[in-house]
């Protein structure tokens, strides 16, 4: 990133960013800039119409070839001032990554005044400022992310994202089902402030709760309930967050974090306990302990986690689910070899993806593996591969894969997987597809 200063922020105990803008013109790029290889790059922007009264947001997540791996904008409830918005558009964005496990390297906003916010501290109870120490907080979830203004001709895409939402309602664009804020929701800001510490650092009794975690409870109500209590204080809370960070961690992070992790997935308890990260309840890592480490895998009704103990040493892996190369197939999974070993092999997705899929085929996207279910979404023996909210059901043709030199594994907790061919699983592999909840066939 040499074309513009470096500005990096520092998430060591929840110390400040450390977020400038080069008044040289010579660093500042005029166009958006790739970031490094192996890294991802959140772009943000906000739009007004006050004549309309209407405002929205949009933001882009894209790779070190310029690809977009992620993209949504949203309609706000009405017109905020413009520094909001633009603080906003980093505020929502943020939690939607956590909970698609994404790593983020790099945000960029076209907004100075967001970023001379950030980088003060100054603990005004403002709205402005309540969001900004939210923001801080948020960010500590992302190790080393560094935070840069650039000019909108550098920030074009984000700005045409959050310029639809002026036009029309457009059915929201990110892959993790989400609400757009309520006019109420800035409120909470005063009151998370006012229990902030001087530097902006984490607010006492908060708690960050991902898109995953609010959607609980909807669309067929799988996966984990939550109370619905803030903060740390409740001890189910407390461990369900600790579970989340780690799933995170070792499926998708252990590179970054520079996490020793063997080739059949496995990581020291211990090495992940001296992280410096939070988890959404805002407990350190460090804070954390062998047992709530256990407590956590055995309360996973997912079975993500399988722990195991050599030569006095516990160490612990995500069963699947993996983006990470340092895992070899081979050393997690088990290999099927007969389509008898699982009678029903099913892939859930949603309408809005049918399309594509009939197209191209079912991808792997950013992991190493395509999920896939021993069993329909009510059926209470399915624990993992499928979500109780999906739209669509395709069934893969185990016996024609296999016999085609495709290769299938099953996860200790019983989720197939394949990493198709190249990873692709072509159409012609597909048995057949049903809607769901009906089973309505669906020609293709």
């Amino acid at each position: 990133m040499a074309e513009y200063k470096v500005a990096n922020g520092n998430m060591n105990n929840g110390e400040q960013l450390d977020i400038q803008q080069n008044q040289s013109p010579t660093f500042v790029p005029s166009e958006w800039v790739c970031p490094p290889s192996g890294r991802l790059k959140l772009n943000t922007d906000a739009a007004l119409n006050t004549m309309d009264q209407k405002s929205g947001f949009g933001a882009v997540l894209r790779d070190s070839n310029g690809m977009t791996l992620a993209t949504f904008s949203l309609p706000f409830p009405r017109c905020y001032k413009l520094e909001i918005l633009e603080a906003l558009a980093i505020f929502y964005s943020l939690p939607r990554l956590i909970a698609l496990q994404f790593s983020v390297h790099y945000i960029e906003t076209d907004s100075l005044l967001v970023a001379k916010g950030l980088q003060s501290s100054n603990a005004l109870v403002s709205e402005f400022h309540c969001i900004l120490s939210y923001i801080r907080n948020l960010v500590t979830n992302f190790p080393g992310v560094q935070i840069f203004y650039v000019p909108r001709s550098a920030n074009t895409y984000a700005h045409k994202l959050a310029n639809t939402r002026l036009l029309r309602h457009f059915p929201l664009l990110f892959s993790s089902p989400t609400t757009a804020p309520t006019a109420t929701a800035l409120s909470s800001f005063a009151s998370f402030a006012s229990r902030s510490n001087p530097s902006g650092g984490s607010g006492r009794d908060m708690e960050i709760k991902s898109d995953r975690e609010r959607s609980r409870g909807h669309g067929g109500g799988g996966g984990r309930g939550r109370s619905g209590g803030s903060g740390s204080g409740s001890g189910k809370d407390k461990i369900d967050a600790l579970g989340r960070l780690m799933t995170r961690i070792l499926r998708h992070m252990s590179s970054e974090l520079n996490l020793s992790m063997r080739s059949d997935g496995f990581v020291k308890v211990n090495d992940i306990l001296q992280l410096n990260m939070k988890t959404f309840a805002h407990i350190p890592l460090r804070s954390h302990t062998v047992d709530d480490v256990r407590e956590a895998v055995r309360k996973d009704n997912k079975q993500r986690f399988s722990l195991l103990e050599e030569n006095g040493e516990l160490f612990i892996r995500a069963n699947q689910g993996h983006s990470v190369t340092t895992v070899e197939t081979e050393k997690l999974l088990q290999a099927i070899v007969s389509a008898e070993e699982i009678p029903v092999c099913v892939h859930g997705t949603y309408r809005k993806n049918l399309e594509s899929i009939l197209q191209s085929g079912l991808k792997r996207m950013k992991r190493l593996h395509i999920h896939f279910s021993r069993g329909l979404p009510t059926e209470g023996e399915v624990i993992s591969g499928i979500r109780r909210n999906v739209e669509v059901l395709i069934y893969l043709d185990v016996k024609k894969a296999l016999k085609e030199g495709m290769k299938l594994y099953i996860s200790d907790n019983k989720v197939i997987l394949s990493e198709g061919i190249d990873g692709v699983i072509p159409v012609k592999y597909f048995e057949k597809i049903e809607s769901w909840p009906d089973r309505q066939p669906i020609p293709f």
